[in-house]
């Protein structure tokens, strides 16, 4: 999650640069008696500061036929990321800063025509086929092929900014380092911080709602038309997270789609897609500190899976079948 990663923005993960060094960490949970904690706003202090660490897996099996030859590609990949939010202005609504400080990922990719695994503990990167180095920065100079390994490394450091409201919900505009942006696009209209609220003035457990959204871009695809997903949350009741109580809400994200028109990254090239079926399924938890204001620990799994063709420069017609499984959590103020 970087928190705006609910599994949703990890759907393309297998697409990117990604199997973290160290195993993932997760929070002591405890069930505990529920408490109703009344009216719930997301509450922004100004200079305040937040670190989420964010692990994601993926699994994709994409079935591929490019100028009429066919093959599968197996993508194994996992992907550990921290980011700082800092509250710049409070509002309303409140501007958020966002700067990614670290990754850590590893990505085998089990390609017949060229198998790869490519390695990025921050900047350094480093990509070998069949034992061959395809690339790597710590040797640094001009490579041909750096743009196709390189990507997910060009939001490091480099800040953004987006409004919220007191639901959670960010706006619909970005500013800031414009490589950071494209990169990061996907936060547009979702929830910051795992769950976006409609002015609760109390919860009881079993309690429901829905919040639709859209999005415009997934890690390595963009939108050219929106993609509505709907956003279900249930509260289960009440959690000890490391010893804080928390609000335990339940979430689900669908999304379906047909005939969408959309630009794909494909081995450092952009494609012009049309998903002619798109399908999304997400599944998760938020545990929510309504004294923090903050989610401190969320999880979610799930899959999508879409069909595609596109036009690829020099290669011809590109038709693609992938199915994704994806595992994600973000733990705030976790250590690094």
């Amino acid at each position: 999650m970087i928190v705006r990663k609910t599994a949703v923005f990890a759907l393309l993960a297998a697409a990117l640069p990604a199997l973290a060094q160290q195993p993932a960490k997760t929070p002591k949970i405890e069930p505990t008696d529920f408490k109703d904690p009344g009216k719930i706003t997301i509450k922004y202090v100004q200079g305040q500061k937040e670190r989420y660490i964010t692990t994601t897996t993926a699994r994709a099996v994409v079935n591929v036929e490019v100028a009429g030859q066919p093959f599968t590609i197996n993508n194994d990949s996992t992907n550990r990321g921290q980011t700082t939010y800092t509250v710049a202005d409070v509002g309303p609504p409140a501007k958020i800063e966002i700067v990614t400080d670290h990754i850590q990922s590893r990505t085998k990719v089990d390609n017949p025509m060229m198998p790869v695994e490519i390695t990025i503990n921050d900047k350094n990167v480093k990509a070998v086929s069949n034992g061959q180095v395809l690339y790597d920065s710590a040797k640094g100079g001009d490579n041909a092929m750096a743009a196709q390994f390189t990507e997910a490394v060009k939001q490091l450091g480099k800040k953004i900014t987006i409004t919220a409201d007191a639901d959670g919900k960010a706006g619909s505009k970005l500013e800031g380092d414009p490589e950071a942006m494209e990169t990061m696009g996907e936060l547009l209209g979702q929830g910051l911080y795992g769950v976006i609220f409609k002015g609760q003035t109390g919860f009881a457990v079993g309690d429901t709602w829905d919040v639709e959204t859209e999005i415009r871009a997934m890690q390595a695809m963009k939108m050219k038309q929106p993609l509505k997903l709907k956003n279900a949350y249930k509260v289960r009741g009440t959690a000890l997270v490391d010893g804080v109580p928390c609000l335990h809400i339940e979430t689900t994200t669908t999304a379906k789609g047909s005939d969408l028109d959309a630009v794909m990254k494909q081995a450092g090239m952009e494609v012009d897609t049309k998903l002619s079926s798109f399908g999304l399924t997400m599944t998760g938890n938020v545990y929510f500190d309504p004294v923090q204001s903050r989610a401190v620990y969320t999880d979610g799994k799930g899959t999508v899976e879409f069909v595609a063709v596109g036009d690829v420069p020099g290669a011809g017609k590109l038709d693609m079948k992938a199915v994704i499984d994806i595992k994600s959590s973000s733990w705030m103020n976790a250590a690094w």
